[in-house]
């Protein structure tokens, strides 16, 4: 069993927020095709050609079958979440996106979109929507969260189990302090980018006024070099006229 557990790992394939939001891209205009066909294998090929010329590699249709189910079930639940919350926005980053398209299909309808877009796939338990990886249908958020806390130290994504319910205090204040962290977190490396972008601003400024000075004792040397030609002329001249 733990043999299955590494392959699966090693199958695992980071998705930055970058290529979620290409992938929700595409989906969002496929998404006709994809509730209208249930042999739909030649869309998610297009879609995985489409990913893969802009730069994600090593992923398969079935990566894309896979982080198309966890978004539709995330969206689903941050969708209830609002709902019952008396209309506060979802924290998610991705909700107004995904909401854009699959907005105008009642929330009780979307379990039969997510069998149209996982096509003959076993349903992932929505209770297992807090963690990032749950067997094989979700072995691809694994990696991409532990790629997110390596590159920001928090995840852009907090999930709140769906057990849970959103309205209550307890459960929300984590949520908004993951938020919050990310954000700080954010602020850090856009203060450290100022800072290096001051420094070299200001090293160019040096540069500058050392290449200001030695053109200043270039023409001075010039001027220097014609004062003593005119001395050695007048001079030379006034030899010939002492001559005659």
């Amino acid at each position: 069993m733990e043999g299955v557990e590494e392959k699966r790992r090693k199958k695992a394939v980071p998705w930055s927020n970058n290529d979620i939001i290409l992938l929700i891209e595409l989906w969002e205009e496929k998404n006709v095709e994809l509730r209208g066909a249930r042999r739909n294998n030649h869309i998610y090929q297009e879609m995985l050609e489409a990913l893969q010329r802009n730069g994600l590699n090593n992923i398969t249709i079935e990566n894309i079958r896979n982080r198309i189910h966890n978004l539709t079930q995330k969206y689903r639940s941050e969708k209830k979440n609002v709902g019952t919350s008396g209309g506060s926005p979802s924290d998610w980053p991705f909700f107004d996106r995904i909401h854009a398209f699959l907005g105008k299909h009642p929330i009780n309808n979307l379990d039969d979109y997510i069998e149209d877009s996982i096509s003959q796939q076993e349903k992932i338990p929505e209770a297992n929507l807090h963690e990032d990886d749950s067997g094989d249908a979700l072995e691809d958020d694994s990696a991409a969260v532990e790629w997110l806390k390596d590159e920001f130290q928090e995840s852009a994504e907090p999930a709140i189990p769906a057990s849970v319910p959103s309205s209550t205090p307890k459960a929300a204040k984590p949520k908004k302090q993951k938020t919050k962290n990310f954000h700080t977190e954010i602020l850090k490396r856009f203060d450290l980018l100022e800072e290096r972008i001051t420094e070299e601003e200001q090293r160019m400024r040096e540069i500058e006024e050392e290449m200001l000075k030695e053109e200043k004792k270039r023409k001075e040397l010039q001027q220097q070099q014609v004062e003593d030609a005119h001395e050695m002329k007048n001079a030379f001249i006034a030899y010939l006229n002492s001559r005659v």
